[in-house]
């Protein structure tokens, strides 16, 4: 079964944002197309960027909302100890962590949006893809 990691910006957006690639993931994910995979610091940072005030005016989001998305994703996800650490991006250094899960979690991918990440492509023969390109490969 594929196995991989989805960036907070995925993550954030396929919440938010129906019918979207990026929801289109996180529902395939919930009919067990694929495994997803996350770690403690991914939620973290996924709860960070729900409780920003612009996004949580932008989407009428409430506390309960956030809680309840949160709680999914955790439920919905296979979770890594989150003891890994890896530095492979310089450039933002906080990208490393959806490496260091993919890694610790034996995930095939790595689902994003994020420039840094994509450029690199592949690490230790874990692919970096976009929703547009994982939504191909698993179909």
């Amino acid at each position: 079964m594929i196995r991989a990691v989805i960036d907070t910006n995925i993550l954030v957006s396929g919440s938010i944002k129906r019918g979207s690639p990026p929801a289109r993931i996180l529902q395939t994910g919930r009919k067990g197309k694929f495994i997803p995979v996350t770690s403690k610091s991914i939620l973290n940072e996924v709860s960070r960027v729900f409780n920003y005030r612009k996004i949580k005016a932008k989407y009428h989001l409430k506390k309960k909302d956030i809680e309840e998305l949160l709680f999914a994703l955790y439920l919905g996800s296979d979770l890594t100890p989150d003891r890994l650490k890896v530095k492979v991006i310089t450039q933002d250094p906080e990208d490393n962590k959806f490496i260091s899960c993919t890694l610790e979690g034996h995930a095939d991918y790595i689902v994003t949006g994020d420039e840094h990440l994509l450029k690199i492509k592949e690490h230790k023969g874990i692919k970096i893809l976009t929703a547009y390109k994982f939504l191909k490969t698993i179909k």
